[in-house]
């Protein structure tokens, strides 16, 4: 095991950079911790709980992909406010609202680069493995 890991950082490049810092900052409502637009490539830093979520834009020496593989998954207070909240801001719900087996109560979106971001709330802690 690593010795005392002190921090968790998401770290992706997006396919489109301006809309997905957008869709962070004012859709979902990250706040920005910073952001830079230096060589080799502009990046923004979000807060996001007890973890960060970095978006970078392509270099020129990078091959554009889409980030693919995971899934971002933020824990709230209230998903169905929440829910209601995104969707009047006209974010595409894709996955609605649905209380889990391994007790989450979850939603979800899709970002800018298709990765999908889950909104959940424990309701039992027991199946959820959460302290």
């Amino acid at each position: 095991m690593i010795s005392e890991p002190h921090d968790l950082r998401v770290i992706f490049i997006a396919r489109d950079y301006e809309e997905t810092v957008a869709f962070y900052r004012d859709v979902l409502e990250l706040p920005v911790l910073t952001s830079w637009n230096e060589p080799p490539a502009p990046g923004t830093i979000f807060s996001v709980g007890g973890a960060t979520l970095e978006v970078l834009a392509p270099s020129l020496e990078e091959v554009r992909t889409d980030p693919s593989g995971f899934r971002l998954l933020l824990r709230c207070t209230d998903p169905d406010a929440l829910c209601q909240r995104l969707q009047d801001k006209g974010a595409g719900i894709t996955v609605p609202l649905v209380d889990r087996p391994w007790g989450y109560r979850e939603f979800a979106v899709r970002d800018p680069n298709g990765i999908q971001v889950f909104f959940y709330t424990v309701i039992d802690s027991t199946k959820a493995g959460h302290r």
